[in-house]
């Protein structure tokens, strides 16, 4: 699992610094280090991971990258967690937007990752 923790991270932080967003499936198909499906109750453990270690380090949350083929956005479990973190979310799509540029910006300007 830590494995494809770390990868996953890799490919989100080079999808950040190109201001790309990517499918859960696609996420999850991309992960070599193991077969994780993207509904698979793992899946979401290790982005969660991901999450929580990266905003205990002070970055951004990587998780505003990762959408839904139907809306091109997050997942409801996104705007959840957040609202939970003391976000105000009441406008989803301002909310995701400006995490979005925050996450971009945050690993565009990063020069000692990757």
């Amino acid at each position: 699992i830590e494995s494809a923790k770390e990868e996953m991270r890799y490919i989100l932080i080079g999808l950040a610094r190109k201001r790309q967003t990517i499918y859960y499936s696609d996420l999850a198909a991309q992960i070599q280090t193991s077969y994780i499906h993207h509904r698979a109750p793992a899946f979401m453990r290790i982005l969660g991971e991901v999450v929580t270690e990266d905003i205990e380090d002070g970055n951004p949350n990587l998780a505003v990258l990762v959408v839904q083929k139907a809306s091109g956005r997050c997942g409801a479990g996104y705007f959840k967690a957040a609202a939970a973190d003391g976000h105000d979310v009441s406008d989803p799509e301002a909310f995701w937007q400006a995490e979005f540029k925050s996450v971009c910006d945050y690993w565009a300007d990063d020069e000692l990752t990757g």
